[in-house]
């Protein structure tokens, strides 16, 4: 894990998993609204909210705190939105669209973050000629 110098970057942290590197923004919440948590996944510029966007960063990693629950939710799928809604454990109706991201730390191991199905898994290759290795496909 890696903290960027300074504050100018839109991540809290760098998360190496294998060959991978995530950029992580953590958000904690303790808002309840209309049975919901709710937890800003915006940045603000002049003066309006800007959702993240995946150029800027991997993961939100949301602490909702009277819970103690974590929620792991690729950009792929929070893209777009500035407030993620996420249900309490509690919650009698459905665990709504990020309840498959609670405690889902898989995600930060997995190749893709989640996103797409798995493909064949990648294994060390034989070093190339300029001597860096590669990686590729498994058999």
């Amino acid at each position: 894990m890696a903290k960027p110098y300074g504050d100018s970057e839109r991540y809290d942290f760098i998360l190496e998993a294998g060959h991978r590197l995530s950029r992580i923004q953590v958000k904690g919440t303790t808002t309840l609204r209309n049975g919901r948590y709710h937890v800003n996944c915006h940045r603000r510029t002049h003066g309006g909210l800007v959702p993240y966007q995946p150029e800027e960063i991997d993961f939100i990693v949301a602490h909702v705190i009277p819970e103690d629950s974590w929620f792991i939710v690729p950009i792929a799928v929070a893209q777009g939105h500035t407030t993620l809604l996420l249900a309490p454990r509690d919650y009698p109706l459905t665990p709504g669209l990020y309840g498959a991201y609670r405690e889902a730390w898989h995600l930060l191991r997995e190749i893709d973050g989640g996103t797409r199905p798995r493909e064949k898994p990648l294994r060390r290759a034989a070093r190339t000629r300029a001597g860096s290795e590669s990686y590729g496909p498994t058999e």
